[in-house]
């Protein structure tokens, strides 16, 4: 049940924010798209620690897309 909850939030935030234009984290080709993930997944840690809980589902899903290309992309490649 609670992969279940926080995988529809991470969803919704995620919908959300592809109609807002933030498309690009998949983009494999651009080194500068996997620092700016690292910077952003920082930065909601920061604002998490200052007392947001509401950064949590960014973190997961900045988790998500560095995971998807440091290790999944990793294994595709081999």
């Amino acid at each position: 049940m609670l992969v279940a909850q926080f995988g529809e939030a991470m969803r919704s935030k995620l919908r959300k924010k592809y109609e807002q234009g933030y498309w690009r984290w998949q983009d494999t080709t651009d080194p500068a798209v996997l620092e700016s993930l690292r910077d952003k997944l920082h930065t909601h840690v920061e604002r998490y620690q200052a007392g947001d809980p509401k950064q949590l589902v960014g973190i997961g899903n900045l988790t998500a897309m560095l995971w998807w290309h440091e290790i999944h992309c990793a294994r595709t490649a081999e």
